[in-house]
Protein backbone atom coordinates (compact mmCIF):
# COMPACT_ATOMS: atom_id res chain seq x y z
CA UNK A 1 0.00 0.00 0.00
CA UNK A 2 2.84 2.40 0.91
CA UNK A 3 4.55 1.75 -2.29
CA UNK A 4 1.19 2.64 -4.42
CA UNK A 5 0.65 5.67 -2.30
CA UNK A 6 4.08 6.64 -2.61
CA UNK A 7 4.22 6.53 -6.21
CA UNK A 8 1.14 8.56 -6.86
CA UNK A 9 2.58 10.88 -5.00
CA UNK A 10 5.44 11.39 -6.54
CA UNK A 11 7.71 10.35 -3.88
CA UNK A 12 11.03 7.90 -4.25
CA UNK A 13 10.31 4.84 -2.36
CA UNK A 14 13.41 2.95 -0.04
CA UNK A 15 12.78 -0.01 0.89
CA UNK A 16 14.90 -1.67 3.50
CA UNK A 17 14.88 -6.20 3.38
CA UNK A 18 14.27 -7.91 6.59
CA UNK A 19 17.01 -10.08 7.80
CA UNK A 20 16.63 -13.88 8.30
CA UNK A 21 18.04 -14.60 11.18
CA UNK A 22 17.98 -17.83 13.29
CA UNK A 23 15.05 -19.13 11.54
CA UNK A 24 13.28 -15.81 11.52
CA UNK A 25 12.82 -12.15 9.33
CA UNK A 26 13.71 -9.64 11.53
CA UNK A 27 13.91 -5.80 11.01
CA UNK A 28 17.15 -4.81 10.25
CA UNK A 29 16.99 -1.17 12.24
CA UNK A 30 20.41 -0.63 11.29
CA UNK A 31 19.70 -0.64 7.65
CA UNK A 32 16.68 1.28 8.31
CA UNK A 33 18.76 3.85 9.90
CA UNK A 34 21.35 3.88 6.85
CA UNK A 35 18.77 4.38 4.45
CA UNK A 36 17.82 7.81 6.06
CA UNK A 37 19.17 10.33 3.98
CA UNK A 38 18.73 14.53 4.08
CA UNK A 39 16.23 13.75 1.45
CA UNK A 40 13.87 11.60 3.71
CA UNK A 41 10.82 12.69 4.37
CA UNK A 42 8.81 9.78 6.26
CA UNK A 43 9.60 6.81 7.76
CA UNK A 44 6.96 3.87 7.74
CA UNK A 45 7.51 0.91 9.96
CA UNK A 46 5.07 -1.51 10.06
CA UNK A 47 5.14 -3.44 13.72
CA UNK A 48 4.30 -6.04 13.63
CA UNK A 49 5.48 -6.98 9.94
CA UNK A 50 2.97 -7.91 7.11
CA UNK A 51 3.37 -11.23 6.39
CA UNK A 52 6.34 -12.49 9.10
CA UNK A 53 4.57 -11.11 12.07
CA UNK A 54 7.53 -10.09 13.39
CA UNK A 55 7.68 -6.82 15.62
CA UNK A 56 10.91 -4.58 16.33
CA UNK A 57 12.74 -4.35 19.44
CA UNK A 58 11.03 -1.23 21.40
CA UNK A 59 14.22 -0.07 22.02
CA UNK A 60 15.29 0.38 18.20
CA UNK A 61 12.19 3.06 17.75
CA UNK A 62 13.90 5.61 19.69
CA UNK A 63 16.39 6.33 17.21
CA UNK A 64 13.86 7.09 14.16
CA UNK A 65 11.44 9.17 16.63
CA UNK A 66 14.66 11.10 17.55
CA UNK A 67 15.55 12.13 13.77
CA UNK A 68 12.40 14.40 13.87
CA UNK A 69 11.00 12.95 10.86
CA UNK A 70 7.83 11.72 10.79
CA UNK A 71 7.73 8.43 11.95
CA UNK A 72 4.53 6.54 11.25
CA UNK A 73 4.38 3.20 13.14
CA UNK A 74 1.82 0.56 11.17
CA UNK A 75 -0.10 -1.06 13.57
CA UNK A 76 -2.65 -2.64 11.54
CA UNK A 77 -1.95 -6.20 13.04
CA UNK A 78 -1.08 -5.48 16.70
CA UNK A 79 -3.60 -6.81 18.39
CA UNK A 80 -1.97 -10.33 16.90
CA UNK A 81 1.43 -9.75 18.80
CA UNK A 82 -0.31 -7.99 21.66
CA UNK A 83 -0.98 -4.58 22.70
CA UNK A 84 2.08 -4.48 24.62
CA UNK A 85 4.41 -4.53 21.41
CA UNK A 86 2.63 -1.09 20.72
CA UNK A 87 4.68 1.89 20.09
CA UNK A 88 1.77 4.59 21.21
CA UNK A 89 4.11 5.70 24.25
CA UNK A 90 6.70 7.20 22.14
CA UNK A 91 3.57 9.78 20.99
CA UNK A 92 3.88 11.26 23.87
CA UNK A 93 7.76 12.01 24.34
CA UNK A 94 7.91 13.05 19.93
CA UNK A 95 5.45 15.22 18.10
CA UNK A 96 6.37 13.23 14.66
CA UNK A 97 5.32 9.68 15.94
CA UNK A 98 1.93 8.73 14.66
CA UNK A 99 0.51 5.10 15.25
CA UNK A 100 -1.92 4.04 12.65
CA UNK A 101 -4.21 1.23 13.16
CA UNK A 102 -7.44 0.01 11.57
CA UNK A 103 -10.45 -2.53 12.68
CA UNK A 104 -10.67 -4.26 9.27
CA UNK A 105 -7.88 -7.09 10.69
CA UNK A 106 -8.21 -8.31 14.05
CA UNK A 107 -11.75 -7.25 14.37
CA UNK A 108 -13.02 -8.09 11.12
CA UNK A 109 -14.56 -5.22 9.92
CA UNK A 110 -12.84 -4.75 6.76
CA UNK A 111 -15.62 -3.74 5.11
CA UNK A 112 -16.24 -0.56 7.17
CA UNK A 113 -13.06 0.69 6.20
CA UNK A 114 -12.25 2.42 9.81
CA UNK A 115 -8.27 3.17 10.15
CA UNK A 116 -7.41 5.99 13.02
CA UNK A 117 -4.37 7.31 13.60
CA UNK A 118 -3.03 8.07 17.50
CA UNK A 119 -0.24 10.80 17.99
CA UNK A 120 0.34 14.09 19.76
CA UNK A 121 -2.54 16.16 20.14
CA UNK A 122 -1.14 19.21 18.10
CA UNK A 123 -0.67 17.04 15.24
CA UNK A 124 -4.07 15.16 15.36
CA UNK A 125 -5.43 18.59 15.21
CA UNK A 126 -3.73 19.60 12.23
CA UNK A 127 -4.81 16.16 10.70
CA UNK A 128 -8.30 16.74 11.61
CA UNK A 129 -8.11 20.12 10.44
CA UNK A 130 -7.41 18.54 6.44
CA UNK A 131 -10.01 16.23 6.68
CA UNK A 132 -13.60 16.39 5.38
CA UNK A 133 -16.19 16.74 7.42
CA UNK A 134 -18.11 13.77 6.98
CA UNK A 135 -14.79 11.50 5.83
CA UNK A 136 -16.57 8.58 8.35
CA UNK A 137 -19.92 7.19 7.33
CA UNK A 138 -22.74 6.70 10.26
CA UNK A 139 -22.56 3.18 10.37
CA UNK A 140 -18.61 2.48 10.24
CA UNK A 141 -18.52 4.82 13.14
CA UNK A 142 -20.81 3.61 15.57
CA UNK A 143 -19.65 -0.37 14.25
CA UNK A 144 -16.25 1.69 15.40
CA UNK A 145 -17.92 2.58 18.54
CA UNK A 146 -19.04 -0.51 19.56
CA UNK A 147 -15.77 -2.37 19.32
CA UNK A 148 -14.28 0.25 21.33
CA UNK A 149 -16.44 -0.30 24.18
CA UNK A 150 -16.44 -3.77 24.00
CA UNK A 151 -12.69 -3.90 25.09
Amino acid sequence: MYGLRGTLLGAKMVSVPMIYEDHLLKFDHKGLMNAITDKTKIIVIPNPNNPSGNYMDPEHFIPFAETGIPLIVDEAYVEYAGLGKSQVQLTKKYKNVLITRTLSKAYGLAGMRFGYTIGHEDVIKQIAGSLLPWNVGTIPMWAALATFEDQ
